[in-house]
């Protein structure tokens, strides 16, 4: 499984706790009468997005915890700049911007589109370098290249190589 499966294993458990537990503001987790608790806690109905990212990565990936609080922090904050125009961390989107549950779960899936998008361009590019290195490889090893020289034909099936110049 690769870090972009498992970023986004968590960002779907997040969006499955939101679902089946509930969403809130203010607070990492709240009780059923609205008091704030525990992300652990057995009476934990409800998540801030903050609180609901942190439980899901603690389910599938604890011993990572500081590469997701950033990588969270940055990837939340770009998607909210690129899709609301706000320069705002994703506590503060979830705090003062946000609406009800169902506008959290579509940001967390925005950022799973955007984490799908870097990582197919990735993989492009990866390709394009891997086919260039390849055509480099195969034009080096039917060129001989010998310094400063001019071209030269030869009996090998018309190949032209660098033969050394004059005085060289």
């Amino acid at each position: 499984m690769t870090t972009d499966d498992i970023i986004v294993k968590i960002l779907l458990g997040a969006c499955y706790l939101l679902e089946e537990r509930g969403w809130n503001q203010g607070s990492m987790a709240r009780d059923a009468n609205g008091r704030a608790c525990g992300l652990d806690s057995k009476s934990a109905v409800s998540y801030c997005l903050s609180g609901v990212l942190v439980k899901s990565w603690r389910e599938h990936d604890r011993a990572n915890e500081d590469f997701y609080f950033q990588l969270f922090e940055r990837q939340f904050s770009d998607v909210i700049l690129k899709k609301y125009n706000h320069r705002y961390t994703l506590t503060r989107w979830n705090d003062d911007i946000a609406t009800c549950r169902e506008s959290v779960v579509e940001l967390i899936h925005a950022v799973i589109k955007s984490i799908r998008s870097d990582s197919s361009q990735s993989s492009k590019a990866n390709e394009s370098a891997d086919s260039r290195q390849r055509f480099d490889q195969a034009t080096r090893s039917r060129f001989r290249l010998s310094g400063r020289g001019k071209p030269e034909q030869t009996a090998n099936h018309g190949v032209a190589v660098m033969a050394p110049a004059d005085g060289e």
